[in-house]
C-alpha cells in the first residue's frame, strides 16, 4: 500500500515539474478575438475624432467672436459706413449709395417733341435704373410710355412706345434681361400735369417704371 502512495505521490510531483517547465504559452498559441480588437481600436478612433470636433468647434466659435457684426440698419444691403440714406423703408430699391430709387415718372428723362432717342443726360439717369436692377436680380419693372396732347392721339401712341423701345433698348444693351421689363405705350391717355402749357407738356412727355414684381 505504501508503495502505490508513492508512486501516485511521484507521478503527480512529475507533472507538477512538467508543467512548470513549459512556462506560460506563447501569444501564437493564444486565441485572440479579433473583433474584440477593431471595436477598441474604433472606439479610441471616436474618441479621438469627437475631441478633433470639439476643439475645431471652439476654435471656429472663437473667430466668429472675434469677427465684428457689419451694421446695416435699414438692412438694404449698404453697410451704414458707406450708406448716405440709412434710414431707407422696406421694399425698395436702393443704389450702391444706399438712396432710393425712386419709382414712378423717371426726373431728368426728357424727350423733345417728337423725338425717341435718349439723349447724354437721359442715359446718365437710366445708368442709376440699371444699376438698381442689377443689385435687385428678382425685381420685374414696368417701362411706361406718355406723352403730351400735341397732335393725332394715334401718333401720340406710336411715338409713347418708341421711345420706351429706347428705353428698354437702352437697359437691354447694358444687361438688363428683356424678361425683367414690361413695356406699355399710353400715349396721351394718362396726362400727369395740364397740357395747356409748356411746363404741363414737358411733364407729360416722361417715362416711368414701376416695380411689378421682386420686392418684399
Amino acid at each position: 500500500m505504501r508503495k502505490i502512495k508513492w508512486i501516485v505521490l511521484l507521478a503527480s510531483l512529475q507533472m507538477i515539474l512538467s508543467c512548470a517547465s513549459k512556462g506560460p504559452q506563447s501569444v501564437d498559441d493564444v486565441d485572440l478575438d479579433e473583433d474584440f480588437v477593431t471595436d477598441a481600436t474604433d472606439a479610441a478612433t471616436e474618441v479621438a475624432d469627437d475631441n478633433m470636433l470639439e476643439q475645431v468647434a471652439a476654435v471656429n466659435t472663437e473667430e466668429a467672436a472675434a469677427i465684428p457684426a457689419v451694421a446695416d440698419r435699414d438692412s438694404d444691403g449698404v453697410i451704414d459706413s458707406i450708406d448716405n440714406c440709412a434710414d431707407t423703408a422696406n421694399a425698395v430699391m436702393v443704389d450702391p449709395s444706399g438712396c432710393e430709387i425712386v419709382m414712378g415718372a423717371i426726373e431728368g428723362l426728357k424727350f423733345a417733341p417728337g423725338e425717341t432717342e435718349l439723349s447724354a443726360d437721359a442715359q446718365s439717369v437710366m445708368a442709376n435704373y440699371v444699376e438698381a436692377l442689377k443689385r435687385y436680380p428678382e425685381v420685374v419693372v414696368s417701362v411706361e410710355g406718355h406723352t403730351d396732347n400735341r397732335g393725332p392721339a394715334a401718333a401720340n401712341l406710336e411715338l409713347s412706345k418708341k421711345r420706351v423701345l429706347a428705353v428698354v433698348e437702352y437697359m437691354v444693351s447694358n444687361g438688363i434681361s428683356p424678361a425683367r421689363l414690361k413695356p406699355f405705350g399710353f400715349g396721351e391717355s394718362r396726362p400727369r400735369a395740364a397740357n395747356a402749357t409748356a411746363s404741363g407738356r414737358e411733364q407729360n412727355r416722361r417715362i416711368e417704371i414701376k416695380v411689378l414684381t421682386g420686392l418684399l
